[in-house]
């Protein structure tokens, strides 16, 4: 009775633990990620700026552009030809999976002309934004040719941003150790050793060489891509 008891008392007092240690990381990793975010879009609005100063009017024709090009892709993607087109695709995919070999050639010449059609799809759309995806390519080629010349101060802002990161990065994580040793010591719990707020692998920064208007929005920092393969 006494051992259950005492189970149940310890069981209770862990839980507890790893509950405020869980709440202690996803409050710190937010406001880490915020404080990078915050230093990103300082660095995006430095270089925006100089090179706005050499190229007056361009970032704004890049993000219509951007957004022209998008508006007309996703209604194409929504129109019910293409939309049944992609559901023909899956289905005979599915087909494909759990056929057995006397049907299998019979599918795989549907699934065929499926994929054909799908291409033969994507082709059209692509011709049809190809005079804003033209104009669009000139501008980057326009503004990449700005980012790497010696009137833009680049590798400054890049130096200036990794310096901001490795400072936040220190600051909160030093914080973060400092609160779960104060958290340790409550529990009893005799660990010195220091945690991240955050899993290792889920840090990914990625610092782009144009601003968000020109790379089409800032990338999360913790990726995930759902991109459509069959849409090209």
């Amino acid at each position: 009775m006494d051992k259950d008891i005492n189970r149940i008392i310890t069981d209770d007092v862990k839980a507890g633990y790893e509950k405020l240690v869980k709440e202690l990381k996803s409050q710190y990793s937010a406001e880490i990620f915020r404080r990078i975010d915050d230093a990103k879009d300082k660095s995006y609005r430095s270089l925006s700026k100089t090179l706005k100063n050499h190229s007056p009017g361009i970032f704004e024709e890049v993000k219509n552009l951007k957004n022209r090009i998008s508006k007309i892709k996703n209604e194409f993607y929504n129109t019910s030809e293409y939309i049944e087109a992609q559901s023909k695709l899956v289905g005979l995919r599915s087909e494909l999976d759990s056929t057995d070999e006397k049907s299998r050639k019979e599918i795989e010449k549907d699934f065929s002309r499926a994929m054909d059609r799908i291409s033969t799809l994507n082709v059209t759309i692509n011709n049809r934004v190809k005079p804003l995806s033209d104009k669009l390519n000139a501008d980057m080629l326009e503004l990449k040719s700005l980012a790497v010349s010696p009137a833009i101060d680049f590798d400054n802002v890049k130096a200036d941003f990794l310096d901001e990161i490795d400072k936040i990065l220190s600051e909160g994580i030093g914080e973060f150790n400092d609160r779960l040793s104060e958290i340790r010591a409550r529990f009893g719990i005799k660990d010195a050793n220091p945690e991240l707020p955050f899993e290792e692998n889920s840090l990914k920064i990625h610092i782009e060489l144009f601003p968000s208007e020109i790379i089409g929005g800032k990338e999360d920092l913790i990726v995930s891509d759902n991109e459509n393969p069959e849409k090209n």
